[in-house]
Formats: C-alpha cells, structure tokens, sequence
C-alpha cells in the first residue's frame, strides 16, 4: 500500500510505502531492514531519497522523495515503443542508480518498466527522459522463495534473470538481464518471453551472422 503523506517537521510531502512482512522470513526482513538503513546514505538523481524507514506490528513502512510522474510502462502502452534516443538514455540513467546503490551494497531485484518513473525536467545534460528508478528498497531478495506475492511475481518475472527465477543470488549481472529486458520492452512495446529455466538457462547461446 502506497500513500501520500506530509511531513509534520518540514511540511514537505512524502511518500509512505507499507509492506506486510509477517509471511517473510527473518533473514528477509533484517536484509531489508539493512537495505533501508544504507539507502539513507544515497544522494542520486535517479534514486527516490529515503527519508525514514521503521518496522511496526509486522509492517515494513518506508518513507520516501514524492514526485509526479508516469511510468516508462505507462508511457509506451500510450505512445508505442520509445525513440532509440531516449531508451538509452533511460538506460544511462538506470545504470548509474545501479552503480550509486552497489557502493552501499544494495541490488535492484525488480528493474522493469513499471518501476522506471519518466518525471517533470530534463536529465543534468539537457535531455528527455529524466527518471526515478523505483523500489531499489522493499522488494523481497528473489522470485521463488515464497516472499513475494503472486501478483508481484506475475508482474515482473518477464524481466527476471533465469537465476533469480530460480532463487539465486541477485547481484549486478542479474541487474543487467533485468535492464536488457527492460531496453526490449521500451523498443518494441511489448515484454520478451520469459527466461528459460533448468539447465538449458546455462547454455551459452551461438547466434549465427
């Protein structure tokens, strides 16, 4: 659940994120818990700025930046598929998010096109699209652990790595299948099949030119 709240000190407005966290399991819950501390340390363009984060009678609760803006998702399924342009810009600007959060050891488990934000302004170089990359915090480490919801799962597993589909680690490979996937979706308009899973997910691949 998602609110938009105001700060009682400063008056500014806030967005309040609550996560139900009763069915994850304690290592999930202080891995996050972890994540929101590192994540007040982030000063990014890219990245919404966490505020405050606490855990209250079995909910996480995340406040964060607030900003208007439409999704990357929403954007393409109303014009088609994005200028080549302005997608690697897209990607540009996800990457270096990435690459602020990995020095606080944080991974993204959810790059997709709902959670790439194109909001009011222009990059610091002049251009369009400027962005917010969404939940690099409050998402559940993998797919297939019984911690994150089927609808969560159902939204996102089109740009999932074949490993995080299995449970495995997420770390910056991972990121960059997810990115990859995301890149696909802005170009063309619609999401790649899913990853394979099993063993032939770890076959290389041979494309003939």
């Amino acid at each position: 659940r998602i609110y938009r709240g105001e700060e009682i000190g400063s008056g500014r407005t806030v967005t309040v994120e609550v996560i139900p966290s009763g069915a994850f399991r304690a290592s999930v819950r202080e891995k996050l818990e972890a994540e929101a501390i590192a994540a007040k340390q982030i000063n990014h363009i890219n990245i919404p700025a966490t505020y405050d984060f606490g855990n209250e009678d079995g909910q996480l609760i995340y406040v964060t930046e607030y900003f208007e803006g439409a999704s990357a998702e929403e954007w393409v399924n109303e014009h088609g598929p994005m200028p080549t342009g302005a997608a690697l810009r897209i990607a540009l600007q996800v990457i270096g998010a990435m690459g602020a959060a990995s020095f606080h050891k944080i991974s993204h488990h959810a790059i997709n096109p709902a959670n790439l934000i194109l909001v009011p302004g222009q990059t610091p170089e002049g251009d369009w699209p400027l962005i917010k990359v969404l939940h690099f915090i409050g998402v559940a480490p993998t797919f297939m652990n019984g911690d994150m919801s089927v609808a969560a799962f159902d939204k996102s597993s089109h740009y999932a790595s074949p490993e995080q589909l299995q449970g495995g680690t997420v770390d910056f490979r991972s990121e960059i299948y997810s990115l990859g996937a995301t890149m696909w979706f802005l170009l063309t308009g619609a999401p790649p099949l899913m990853a394979p899973k099993g063993p032939l997910a770890m076959q290389p691949t041979t494309i003939g030119l």
